[in-house]
């Protein structure tokens, strides 16, 4: 576990997990053994990650995607 990370109230982490500089991961996250985040990467509350999972630099999971908006007529 790298420096400035932060793990969430009742995430689970696998065997041999690695989280390299400033990773979050939310509250009730479930990392898979061997998974491997590296830096500024974020996984928000109630993401599940299997066996083996790679996540790069930067990357947002669980996040709100692109939508559609519904507007009156």
């Amino acid at each position: 576990i790298g420096p400035y990370v932060v793990v969430g109230d009742g995430a689970v982490l696998g065997d041999r997990v690695t989280l390299d500089a400033h990773v979050v991961v939310g509250a009730d996250v479930v990392l898979g053994d061997d998974v491997r985040i590296f830096p500024h990467a974020t996984l928000y509350s109630g993401a599940i990650l299997g066996k083996r999972v790679t996540i790069h630099a930067g990357a947002r999971i669980a996040s709100d995607g692109f939508g559609y908006v519904f507007g009156a007529g």
